[in-house]
């Protein structure tokens, strides 16, 4: 095919035959980049979606959506401490918090993603490369809290055994969440209370067992195949550890009678899955309920990760929806010079079209169940998505088109029904007029105190800012505040983002602060953490988001982009107890902080 008719099959399918880089220079991607994508694309490239349902707006809080300015804590729900959970903040420890920041006015808490990850590889730990998004991570489960462990005398015994109680103390003083310990521990007892369920209950007329089967009957045929992947990913690992691409073609290729015959031959092992998820799904339910009971506006907001690891039980369940050929990335910019690939793959979009949107509106449902806010995480995917050949870096990319107007619909229709609030994440590259359709779709837009800045690179004042937005000072990608703020914090910690220019930058802001009136009252960094919250609650965002870590002022994120093994990414514990954070200075004055801007309900 001729290098012509190439572009214009690609222009055709909505597939941009290039980028354009951080300066607005146009960079066309070479030919055999060009076609590898449009095969990944499929064989019914050239589609269009029919017209959205409705442009209506998403739901919104009352308060909020009378105007009414809040804030919010945010928190990687790993990392959280007490001296009852099992070496990884659980659903207890998010209630407690959630609990607390209500009664200190906050309107709601922000989740680090709790999707499902690999039961069989409790190692793979990065919330954003989930096996599925429709799914939640029993690793979160609170398992002084299940019910039967009232009544299971065996896991009791298990429990109190004095080298199990030695683990269970190394792992709560830990300062980093070993996952395959957590799991080691967590995993044989909770089978224990799975047999106890199945002995008392599975089969009988029961309250207990009537709330299983009717959230087996919920959830459907998903819940059904992500139980068998996990079974199947278990029972498999030992002698095919290259995750389902590698297995029995019988079990890859989803055959039937294969699967039919592995479900009679390992009856509980598909059961065991379900009954965690019922598990998860009650504490995450019992946590929103007690975050609103404490005076909540919102209560929890989850996390929705752009896409799902190739090798998890989302894509073996759905091959046909997603490009596995290609990943989502990001073009070549001023933090990537060679762009960004994420290993994960996308949607295609004329399969999304075909079958009336439904996978997004599952997606959504599932997301949304159990709490009162999501965050979409890269939102600007409901418009266009970088698509870059699999093995091949962000120079090798291009845009590819999705049907925003179809995919706002459906969310708005979802926030509706379900209540919930949205947040998009709409950084990086930006579409021309994207936030505004947000804005017109009651999304919250997310602004980023340190990339809201004028042309010549002054931060800007905080009345630019736009009303329907979440404000932060950072997120879980960016040095925390005590890192950006410290003179040499971040040469310390081998920071990447500490260029030469760093001391500028915190010249600038702190111009920027005594511009907005909320310069620090001496030098100190607790004052200067302070001073930037002041900033952050001046400006007219509907909600302000707080990371737990700036609070504490702590100097680690919870990830580095682009390092490996070498950076505790994703296992980082906060320095204190969830029980103890009232006790701290710190979060009184940030309390204070938000009250005295009109942020706190009133008593």
């Amino acid at each position: 095919m001729s290098s012509k008719s190439l572009a214009r099959r690609a222009e055709r399918c909505g597939l941009a035959a290039g980028y354009h880089d951080i300066a607005g220079h146009w960079t066309a991607v070479g030919e055999d980049s060009l076609e590898r994508l449009l095969q990944a694309l499929g064989p019914t490239p050239e589609w269009s979606a029919p017209e959205p349902v409705s442009d209506a707006a998403c739901y919104l809080p009352p308060g909020l959506g009378s105007g009414q300015k809040a804030w919010a804590i945010s928190v990687q729900l790993y990392g959280l401490r007490s001296d009852r959970n099992w070496g990884i903040g659980d659903f207890g420890d998010l209630a407690e918090l959630a609990v607390r920041a209500g009664q200190a006015g906050a309107a709601a808490v922000l989740l680090s993603p709790v999707h499902a990850l690999f039961g069989a590889r409790p190692a793979h730990c990065s919330p954003y490369s989930p096996s599925s998004r429709l799914f939640l991570n029993p690793l979160y489960i609170n398992v002084s809290a299940v019910a039967e462990l009232e009544y299971s005398a065996t896991a009791r015994r298990f429990i109190d055994q004095p080298d199990f109680q030695q683990r269970l103390a190394a792992l709560r003083l830990a300062s980093r969440v070993d996952y395959p310990a957590v799991a080691a521990l967590k995993m044989p007892v909770l089978r224990m209370l799975f047999g106890e369920f199945m002995d008392r209950c599975a089969g009988r007329s029961n309250e207990r067992f009537a709330d299983f089967s009717a959230f087996r009957e919920q959830a459907g045929q998903a819940l059904e195949d992500f139980a068998l992947f996990e079974a199947l990913d278990r029972r498999l690992l030992s002698t095919h550890p290259g995750g389902w691409r590698c297995w029995p073609d019988c079990y890859r290729d989803r055959d039937p009678g294969a699967l039919r015959d592995f479900r009679a031959r390992y009856p509980n092992e598909v059961l065991f899955p379900m009954y965690l998820q019922w598990l998860a799904s009650e504490q995450l339910g019992s946590a929103q309920d007690q975050a609103l009971a404490a005076g909540m506006s919102i209560g929890l907001i989850a996390d929705l990760a752009l896409g799902s690891d190739p090798g998890g039980a989302e894509v073996w369940r759905d091959r046909e929806l997603v490009a596995l050929d290609a990943e989502i990335g990001a073009p070549p910019d001023a933090f990537a010079a060679e762009g960004q690939a994420w290993g994960l793959p996308p949607w295609r979009p004329q399969v999304l079209a075909e079958r009336g949107f439904r996978p997004w509106r599952d997606l959504l449902d599932a997301a949304m169940s159990g709490v009162g806010g999501l965050r979409i995480d890269h939102v600007i995917g409901l418009e266009r998505q970088f698509w870059v050949p699999r093995g091949l870096t962000g120079q090798d990319g291009a845009y590819l088109a999705y049907p925003r107007a179809q995919l706002l619909a459906i969310l708005a229709e979802c926030s509706r029904r379900q209540q919930c609030l949205v947040i998009g994440e709409d950084l990086g590259t930006v579409p021309e007029d994207f936030s505004q359709r947000l804005a017109e779709a009651a999304v919250l837009s997310t602004r980023v105190l340190r990339f809201e800045r004028y042309p010549d690179g002054l931060f800007r004042r905080p009345q630019t800012y736009p009303e329907l937005a979440c404000v932060c000072a950072g997120t879980h990608d960016l040095p925390t505040l005590a890192e950006w703020l410290e003179p040499g914090a971040a040469a310390e910690t081998g920071d990447a983002h500490d260029k030469p220019s760093a001391t500028d930058e915190r010249q600038l802001l702190q111009a920027a602060l005594v511009d907005a009136g909320t310069a620090p009252r001496t030098d100190s960094l607790e004052d200067r953490i302070d001073a930037v919250h002041r900033f952050l609650a001046a400006t007219p965002c509907r909600l302000v988001m707080v990371q737990l870590e700036d609070i504490l002022a702590e100097r680690e994120p919870a990830n580095r982009p682009g390092t490996g093994p070498e950076q505790p990414n994703w296992q980082r514990k906060y320095s204190l107890a969830v029980d103890a954070l009232p006790t701290l200075p710190a979060w009184q004055r940030t309390v204070d902080v938000f009250r005295q801007a009109g942020r706190t309900r009133p008593d």
